[in-house]
């Protein structure tokens, strides 16, 4: 695709071989919902419903949903990003699962070996490890909600390979990784019996900053397995309608600013406003993948 896909008053059904594909650094999927994608032979790219290769592209203003992948080594359920110049932004990810016979089911929502994800909300997506995103490169999440995933072996919420974490190749800032669950969780309270994991994340050196992150997640400490970036910390984040999915922040959450010494709110992220995605809601085609 080298010329923009845009959708906003119209809904159509599209039928096209499975996944979408962005392979120009000019190429721009704009205000669609990708869902339907389902792959079950080893391709050369990751994704199911979308993959961003290795020339780059941008997906804005999506929702990537019911999306599968169902064979060895194809990792994201939802997303696969592979260049540095691949774009995810103001996008809803969510429902999208890596499920198969092999122990390499990675990324239930996105895989990353490279680009930037910003602004957008990780929802109810499901793989082995790393429901919501799994980052194996150098890549940037930025003011992302990464909620209610679930791995069925660890890290629900995000996971670095350590390739990724060396270095502080990869970078997650001014994000809410929160309420993701792996095989420790328990189901009856939501207690995880590896804190370490941030309820659902791992977490490295100085891979994360401006962070928050689910209660009782193990924060910074000298053991370089642990959290050592700046302004993490744990909260329930105050969700607008948890139970309806909308996971915008309510004003005044620990996730938006906060009383200072000198008698002010001040924000929280790294620029001085709110964590997390200011949920979008994208709008328009419905396209397809079959």
């Amino acid at each position: 695709m080298s010329a923009p896909i845009q959708g906003r008053t119209t809904t159509i059904i599209t039928t096209v071989p499975p996944p979408v594909v962005l392979a120009n650094v000019g190429a721009r999927l704009e205000n669609l919902t990708v869902t339907g994608g389902n792959i079950n032979k080893t391709e050369s790219l990751h994704g199911a419903g979308l993959q961003i290769g290795t020339f780059g592209g941008t997906a804005s203003g999506c929702r990537i949903t019911g999306n599968r992948s169902g064979t060895y080594y194809n990792c994201g359920g939802g997303v696969g990003i592979g260049s540095a110049q691949g774009v995810v932004r103001n996008c809803i990810i969510d429902h999208n699962t890596v499920l198969c016979t092999s122990s390499q089911e990675y990324g239930g929502g996105a895989y990353l070996t490279a680009g930037v994800m910003s602004n957008c909300v990780i929802h109810s997506n499901v793989s082995l490890d790393g429901g919501g995103v799994y980052i194996a490169g150098e890549a940037l999440v930025a003011n992302c909600t990464i909620v209610s995933n679930r791995a069925t072996n660890a890290y629900g919420g995000l996971f670095m390979t350590d390739w990724a974490t060396a270095n502080v190749r990869a970078k997650v800032r001014d994000s809410i990784i929160w309420g993701n669950v792996d095989a420790s969780t328990s189901p009856k309270d939501g207690t995880t019996t590896r804190p370490e994991y941030g309820a659902g994340a791992v977490i490295n050196n100085d891979n994360f900053n401006y962070c928050a992150f689910s209660e009782g997640t193990k924060l910074p400490t000298d053991d370089a397995r642990h959290l050592m970036g700046e302004g993490n910390f744990t909260c329930n984040p105050g969700f607008k309608r948890f139970d309806k999915l909308d996971f915008r922040i309510k004003m005044f959450s620990p996730c938006d600013r906060v009383m200072g010494d000198d008698g002010r709110y001040h924000g929280v992220s790294s620029t001085g406003s709110w964590l997390g995605a200011l949920q979008p809601y994208p709008a328009g085609f419905l396209l397809l993948v079959k």
